[in-house]
């Protein structure tokens, strides 16, 4: 391990269990989805992978499947500005895939 890698890139892959809280960790993957979605080369699949590994911790932090469907809607909105983001009618499934070990 090299002691001066800062870590992964990815937000969710750091985990609430890194010392951030849930609060912290809605923060850093709000701040990833809305670089990820203001690319130009908007790639859903990395958009997916965000979405489901912050709805993975709100599982590990015993989260309700249809309160993590609320709270990853919440998540989208605001970091996409838009209450009628497309990319909303897929969370649904992506988190229900996550609790159902899809």
């Amino acid at each position: 391990m090299n002691p001066t890698d800062p870590g992964p890139t990815n937000p969710a892959d750091e985990g609430a269990g890194a010392g951030e809280t849930p609060s912290e960790v809605k923060q850093i993957t709000t701040e990833a989805l809305k670089d990820a979605v203001a690319d130009p080369r908007h790639d859903l699949a990395a958009t997916e992978r965000l979405v489901r590994d912050y709805v993975k911790i709100l599982k590990e932090q015993g989260f309700r499947p249809d309160r993590a469907v609320t709270e990853a809607k919440a998540l989208v909105v605001e970091a996409t500005g838009d209450p009628l983001s497309s990319i909303l009618a897929s969370v649904e499934s992506w988190t229900m895939s996550v609790f159902n070990n899809v």
